[in-house]
């Protein structure tokens, strides 16, 4: 890839980085990856491009710790109430809590390994 290619492309990367944190998580595409992640992780091959993946996963995961302390902030305000439903609601809660907490685990283990990756 030419370098006037890869510069234009860091530059949308460095666009999307900024921009997807202040999306609503509805906005997310539904797939895992999408098709511009799978382009800059398939043609990752420099230190620079390496760091710039670490940073935009340390995004991600930073936005799904935003997400998880939400939820939790959320299961807290059903407290303990006995009524079936305000239990169904906190366990919901709570359950997305959790799934945020281990997305944002995978997330900040794909960063290190671009990290890793850009030290080498």
């Amino acid at each position: 890839m030419s370098s006037t290619r890869w510069l234009c492309a860091l530059l949308l990367a460095a666009a999307v980085i900024v921009v997807l944190p202040r999306t609503s998580w509805a906005d997310e595409p539904k797939t895992a990856v999408t098709e511009l992640e799978q382009v800059f992780i398939e043609t990752a091959d420099t230190p620079k491009e390496h760091e710039a993946l670490a940073r935009y996963f340390h995004a991600k995961a930073q936005r799904h710790r935003r997400v998880a302390a939400e939820h939790r902030a959320m299961a807290k305000s059903y407290g303990a109430h006995k009524q079936a439903l305000r239990g169904r609601q906190r366990a919901h809660c709570d359950r997305l809590v959790a799934l945020n907490e281990e997305i944002a685990a995978e997330f900040e283990s794909l960063a290190k390994g671009h990290e890793e990756e850009a030290r080498d």
